[in-house]
């Protein structure tokens, strides 16, 4: 009786592992299909088929705009994950009803109008990247997620400006500028930030913008603009910079993602004063390979240099934490 329990013990085990390697296969598991000149993908994520749009290249008629299908092969599209640059004379994006999420489209420079159904519910940072003609985003009115005001795209919820049309004029009452925000901008100078702003993230202007400077008001307590840098007023973190990448004398913290992906730094100088550099902040500087690090620094944190080209570093006698800072650096 023993003997025949442990069999089915047994038994039952192996057939949970292939139960286990069967769903770990179907998981990974990606096909593609062509519709109507378009090219989407399909995954298969615990067993569910999920559909997504991947490209545009292929597709014939009218190139001045798109509505990507909603269904394809009885599975139902509901992503847009597009990188590849595929149709200059693209103006206007339609997004049919059933899509939820906007992952990436980027590098359309012609796109002027992207309409959005009420079933849209995020848009990820940098999702338009590249498209630096976009004068307007029509939102389904019954959209609870998303508006559009004064030629900004905005979440509802949390009031986080995601990407601006017209470069300088943000609505009162925004709290957060996020990454990509401004990166397109090439029709304005200087931006103006109200005091409803608590939160800047590091690549909320790019690197390739024509902003050079922006503008506070005397009353703000949380941020100010110096030497071309926007810094945090208690803390004087540096949450990013508009030109160049020097580092001011007077900066004690540099922000997570300051630098992340820049691949025009070569070597930098972190002056004496800086205690703290957060996570991920020169992550992916593939051509950086010197970094002077101060006496002063006291922490450097998760994933600071990976992915960098560094080949050696030289790490100052105060330093209390690093938290897996260099790794995947192959040099």
């Amino acid at each position: 009786m023993k003997t025949k329990k442990q069999f089915m013990f047994i038994f039952a085990i192996l057939l949970c592992l292939g139960s286990v390697a069967a769903s770990y296969d179907t998981f990974f598991h990606t096909k593609y299909e062509m519709a109507d000149g378009m090219l989407y993908g399909f995954d298969w994520m615990y067993g569910e088929k999920h559909g997504y749009l991947c490209d545009i290249s292929e597709r014939v008629g009218d190139k001045s705009q798109v509505r990507p299908l909603s269904k394809v092969q009885g599975c139902r599209i509901r992503d847009i994950d597009v990188f590849k640059k595929s149709d200059t004379l693209l103006r206007k994006l339609i997004v049919p009803m059933g899509y939820k999420y906007i992952y990436r489209f980027w590098n359309f420079k012609n796109l002027e109008t992207v309409v959005l159904p009420f079933t849209m519910e995020e848009i990820h940072l940098n999702a338009f990247m590249g498209c630096e003609n976009i004068k307007e985003f029509k939102i389904h009115r019954m959209n609870r997620h998303l508006r559009f005001k004064d030629g900004n795209l905005l979440f509802q919820n949390t009031s986080a400006l995601l990407y601006s049309v017209n470069g300088a004029r943000i609505p009162e009452g925004t709290r957060k500028i996020c990454d990509g925000a401004f990166a397109n901008r090439h029709d304005t100078s200087t931006v103006y930030i109200p005091n409803s702003v608590t939160s800047i993230m590091s690549y909320a202007f790019g690197s390739n913008s024509s902003i050079k400077e922006v503008a506070f008001s005397a009353v703000n307590e949380r941020f100010m603009f110096k030497n071309g840098n926007i810094m945090t007023k208690n803390d004087s973190a540096l949450v990013c910079l508009l030109s160049g990448y020097e580092i001011c004398d007077d900066v004690r913290v540099l922000q997570s993602y300051l630098f992340y992906g820049r691949e025009d730094i070569n070597s930098i100088r972190i002056p004496d004063g800086v205690v703290r550099i957060d996570t991920s902040c020169f992550e992916r500087c593939c051509s950086l390979k010197h970094v002077s690090l101060p006496k002063t620094l006291k922490v450097v944190g998760y994933d600071a240099f990976n992915y960098s080209g560094i080949e050696s570093l030289d790490i100052p006698e105060g330093v209390e934490i690093i938290e897996g800072s260099i790794g995947s650096c192959n040099k």
